[in-house]
């Protein structure tokens, strides 16, 4: 992966201090590339003697890990700055928080990917080799969460009946749209609609209805199609019914529930479901050679995991696990 200055003109502040600073760790880790969404923290904070720090107009970019060099900062900032800017520009001002992002860096450049977001928004990113898929196409994905966390806050949305499935779902969402040709996770580079489809064609589908119920439990496990199903409903939604109905959904006062899906769309939730699903489902019949796409992205998925020790991915099955 090649890593590219987005923002070559951050007004960056760069040092490196020994002041102690408390990083909070909370979350667990389920899969690689999980990316979780921490809602309770643990009460001993890791408080490292060392750091390497970058900031920005809207980023502090943190790294503990020794090794860190100043380069790797530098980039790493420029591209949080530019997604910031990215998911600005689709979410809006109203929707734009007035705090710095915060990026934690850690990891030591072995192929254990670890991604998640603190409930106040902080964003900790592990560091891969590049020969793992590298670790900077995944900032356009958790800069959509983080950007979520004040709205988290405002209206306890961490008490929302399908939180998990509706942050994780519509982060998915609106980063492909920021960078739809992002090669990384979830979608590698394919279209939004052969990786859907693809799981959807063959049978491989997660229930949309399964995920809302069981979305901690199967979001880490079943990963690779949990984030793409989630992502295309949100699609088929905004195609439907026009983005301002999308938002309407997630920056509503109040839970989203199936009722208020329904009053928001005009459709009862489990229609909405059928009606995705055949939507997807000619959607990638109309894509030229879907089924190779397909084929491809899936082999893609296998030499990925391979990095890892692994013969294949881990795929979730009816009767096994849902």
């Amino acid at each position: 992966m090649s890593v590219q200055l987005l923002a070559p003109d951050v007004g960056m502040e760069l040092r490196r201090t020994m002041r102690r600073h408390s990083l909070l760790s909370c979350g667990s880790a389920l899969a690689a590339f999980a990316v979780l969404i921490a809602s309770a923290c643990g009460d001993d904070p890791v408080a490292p003697d060392y750091a390497l720090i970058a900031e920005s107009a809207h980023v502090e970019f943190w790294s503990i890990e020794p090794d860190a060099t100043e380069a790797e900062i530098e980039a790493g900032l420029a591209l949080a700055e530019g997604a910031f800017a990215d998911v600005s520009s689709f979410l809006g001002p109203a929707n734009t928080p007035d705090r710095k992002i915060v990026v934690y860096l850690e990891g030591d450049l072995t192929p254990e990917d670890i991604v998640y977001v603190e409930p106040d928004g902080a964003i900790r990113l592990w560091r891969t080799a590049e020969d793992f898929g590298g670790y900077w196409e995944i900032l356009p994905l958790v800069m959509v969460i983080s950007f979520r966390a004040d709205w988290w806050q405002q209206v306890d949305a961490f008490s929302w009946t399908h939180f998990g499935f509706l942050e994780q779902g519509f982060a998915g969402y609106a980063a492909a749209r920021v960078d739809p040709e992002n090669p990384g996770f979830p979608f590698y580079g394919f279209p939004e609609d052969v990786v859907a489809g693809y799981w959807l064609v063959t049978n491989q589908a997660v229930p949309l209805q399964m995920l809302r119920i069981l979305n901690s439990e199967l979001s880490g496990r079943c990963l690779y199609q949990a984030y793409a199903l989630r992502a295309s409903w949100f699609s088929y939604l905004e195609e439907t019914y026009g983005r301002e109905k999308v938002f309407e959904m997630m920056y509503s006062e109040t839970d989203p529930t199936a009722g208020v899906i329904a009053q928001i769309f005009g459709v009862e939730l489990a229609e909405l479901d059928t009606r995705w699903a055949s939507w997807l489902v000619e959607r990638y019949s109309a894509i030229e050679g879907a089924d190779a796409l397909g084929a491809s992205y899936r082999a893609r998925l296998k030499d990925y995991a391979s990095h890892f020790g692994f013969d294949d991915i881990y795929v979730c099955e009816a009767g096994i696990d849902f």
